[in-house]
């Protein structure tokens, strides 16, 4: 069970009821409070929609405080079957086959990557699967020619969803409620920050890893000279979405009270919620889900030269080609050798090593998705 320490409203500021005065209206210029209460009377449609859906499932703080201790039972199982096997075909040739898997269900009572203190919000259910296969021969050609191949893959994933209040299809009045620029395809409701515990969560979230391994090694054995050579390939993929704030977030500010006023920062910022005073607005135009790709290539040879039969010389060398990564749609890529243009480049001071102002093109070459 995982402890957490959230603050939330009372019972009364759900009503919009506070134990001091707060601020209703501000001067033109937002600076001074022109009129103050300590209830509100028209809360706004969508901070009603929030008080329905998210803050009546949640328990309200210990008595006379705005904390709330709760505990989260949190699950992590593991489950791994390996199974290999291996054949001779003959003197020369053999085989060995293995199989990896894993599976790793959780859960996460606040949320994987957010640990969210609100309970019930932002809960994940997870997997981590993984498995892997490596088929491995060596041929023996003749007495003095041996060749090793072999070629591996594995792959890793992380699979998140959010089962908790802040799922869009559990919080339908919020659903209806809310109006936003742009589309939202994580199945979330927005996230605000009212003051107490921001209503935050992550997901769903996927996260997927791919490689793939060839290699061949050579050994050939020429009098006192032991011969080995061989190369290796590895192609890699990752996919993994962003997951964050494609739901958009509503923040709220801390305005000025009522001079005098016994009502604290925070209940101030709970009042501009339910006011639908929102201080900034936020939102991912999508949730963007890059395609990383990597390649790499590698060949040696070496000797292993026994000069003397107590003196053995190696020597032998080795190239390796690491590929830049690329991003396979180009949503990632921030600058394009092939967009930058020379006559545009911005100007250096030699002696300062600061660009001139007014000079060049800032943006040459950098693309924005």
């Amino acid at each position: 069970y995982r402890p957490s320490t959230a603050t939330v409203p009372t019972g009364a500021e759900h009503q919009g009821i506070f134990s001091g005065p707060i601020c209703l209206a501000y001067n033109a210029a937002g600076t001074t409070c022109t009129q103050g209460a300590t209830q509100i009377n028209n809360i706004d449609p969508v901070a009603r929609a929030y008080l329905q859906d998210i803050y009546s499932n949640v328990p309200l703080p210990n008595s006379g405080t705005n904390t709330l201790i709760s505990n989260g039972r949190s699950i992590f199982n593991h489950r791994q079957e390996l199974v290999r096997g291996d054949h001779n075909f003959g003197s020369k040739v053999t085989l060995a086959v293995r199989y990896l898997h894993d599976s790793i269900p959780t859960e996460e009572p606040g949320g994987i990557f957010t640990n969210n203190p609100v309970p019930g919000l932002a809960t994940t259910k997870t997997n981590s699967p993984g498995y892997s296969w490596v088929v491995r021969s060596v041929q023996t050609l003749t007495p003095t020619l041996l060749n090793e191949s072999g070629y591996s893959f594995s792959y890793g994933a992380i699979i998140s969803d959010p089962i908790g209040l802040n799922l869009s299809d559990n919080a339908p009045n919020v659903t209806a409620a809310v109006k936003l620029p742009f589309a939202v395809t994580l199945g979330r409701i927005p996230s605000i920050t009212p003051g107490y515990s921001g209503l935050t969560a992550f997901g769903p979230y996927d996260d997927f890893n791919r490689n793939h391994n060839i290699y061949d090694n050579v050994t050939w054995i020429r009098g006192l000279h032991t011969l080995k050579f061989g190369t290796s390939i590895n192609i890699y993929q990752k996919t993994e979405n962003e997951a964050g704030n494609n739901v958009g977030t509503f923040a709220v500010a801390a305005t000025a009270r009522p001079t005098g006023s016994t009502a604290t920062t925070t209940q101030q910022q709970w009042a501009n919620f339910l006011l639908g005073r929102v201080g900034t607005f936020t939102q991912a135009s999508e949730d963007r889900t890059p395609d990383i790709r990597s390649r790499q290539f590698e060949f040696y040879v070496q000797d292993d030269f026994r000069w003397k039969p107590n003196l053995t010389v190696n020597f032998g060398v080795r190239y390796s080609l690491f590929r830049q990564p690329f991003e396979a749609n180009d949503r990632l890529t921030n600058f394009d050798p092939r967009a930058y243009d020379p006559s545009k480049a911005v100007q250096i001071d030699a002696a300062t090593g600061n660009v001139n102002p007014n000079t060049g093109d800032r943006m040459n070459g950098i693309i924005v998705a």
